[in-house]
């Protein structure tokens, strides 16, 4: 279940922080109805997010964390 929970876990992080970008109008200009959406899908996002932590709570790392190379929102990793 930890592997499921794990697996899970890391889609529905990027999940939450696009659909909270979105919301929040750093991407662009958003309406009413588009920002009552994106709540809906946020608070959703929570929610399942509060399960699979039940399921299997993230373990404590190990040593030294990994460094993942960053990217700008809306850049290809290729730069192009």
């Amino acid at each position: 279940l930890r592997r499921l929970a794990h697996d899970l876990r890391s889609p529905l992080s990027a999940l939450l922080s696009y659909s909270a970008l979105l919301r929040d109008g750093a991407l662009g200009p958003v309406n009413d109805a588009q920002r009552a959406a994106l709540d809906d899908m946020v608070a959703s996002a929570r929610e399942l997010a509060a399960i699979v932590g039940a399921i299997g709570p993230e373990k404590p790392s190990r040593g030294r964390p990994k460094r993942r190379a960053r990217r700008s929102i809306g850049n290809p990793p290729d730069g192009g």
